[in-house]
Formats: C-alpha cells, sequence, structure tokens
C-alpha cells in the first residue's frame, strides 16, 4: 500500500534520526542542528496533512506519526535551554530533586536518550526556573569575577600611622 508505506517511511525516517541523536553525548550534541532536523521532520509532517489527515484508513497511523514529529519538535527547545553553558551539575541535581527523581547525573557519560528518559517535557515549568536561576547565578558569578580582577590591580600605600609618640 503506497499511502502507508509514506506515512511508514517519514515515522522510519524520524525514527533512525532521533534513535541516532540519542546516542549523543549531552556535552557533543548540537542543539541547533536537532532544532532544524526537526523543523525538516515537520515540514515533510505538514507536506502529507492534505493527503492524510482527513483520510477514513489512514488519519489514524497519520496522527500517531503527526504526535511523534510534534512531540519531539516540542522537546527540543528544552534540550537547547538545558544545554545552555550557565547550568551547571548543581543546578541538574536541583532539578532532579524538584521533579522527584533520584538519580545522580554522570555528565562524562550522559546521552541525549537518558535525557528523553528524564521527560522533562512533562517539567517545562521548572526547567524554565532552573534556566533562569542558572543565567542569574552566571550573571553574579561574573560581576564578582571583574570586582575581584579590578581589586587584584589595585595597590595601596601605607603610610606610619602615629598615635602620639607612638608608631603603630
Amino acid at each position: 500500500n503506497k499511502k502507508l508505506e509514506k506515512i511508514y517511511s517519514l515515522y522510519r525516517d524520524q525514527q533512525t534520526q532521533v534513535q541516532e541523536w540519542s546516542g549523543t553525548l549531552w556535552s557533543k550534541i548540537d542543539t541547533q542542528l536537532i532544532i532544524q532536523g526537526s523543523r525538516e521532520f515537520e515540514n515533510k509532517l505538514r507536506k502529507l496533512r492534505p493527503e492524510f489527515e482527513n483520510h477514513k484508513v489512514y488519519s489514524k497511523p497519520f496522527a500517531k506519526l503527526t504526535q511523534e514529529i510534534l512531540g519531539f519538535k516540542d522537546s527540543a527547545p528544552l534540550i537547547e535551554k538545558m544545554r545552555n553553558d550557565n547550568v551547571r551539575d548543581r543546578h541538574w541535581q536541583k532539578l532532579m530533586k524538584e521533579i522527584g527523581l533520584n538519580i545522580k547525573l554522570d555528565f562524562k557519560t550522559l546521552t541525549l536518550e537518558q535525557v528523553f528518559q528524564l521527560h522533562l517535557e512533562s517539567h517545562e515549568e521548572k526547567v524554565n526556573e532552573t534556566i533562569v536561576e542558572a543565567n542569574g547565578e552566571a550573571a553574579i558569578e561574573s560581576k564578582l569575577t571583574k570586582i575581584e580582577q579590578r581589586w587584584k590591580i589595585r595597590s595601596f600605600e601605607l603610610g606610619k600611622y602615629k598615635k602620639g609618640n607612638e608608631d603603630r
């Protein structure tokens, strides 16, 4: 069946791509590539929509395909947010605690698949709060570093202090 093959082919391509991305180490993830790829799958889906969306036989498989593609596309911005350089180990641990997960993440071996298994899309508000906190802390750390650098180059002359006839 050629029509069903169109749906399955796009599903298979999307699943293969997600599987490929899933094996990527968290530290090596190219979020722009993922976002662009998810948009491309959405565009392919959009082209199929008129042919399948209201079809008696194919509307259910097409709805499943739509759910898969749009679900992944919606998770891409969360991946990008959490991939922010300001998000440190302490932010991840706090987020895990706040969403009720008692796991210790090893960022040397963490993969995108493991991040998917955390179902962060179900906790978008907490993720956003974590990002705001991480960015705020990074801004403070940056300001403190600048202050520290300024004070390091300052020199003060010390003069003798006398109280009465006594040097202090």
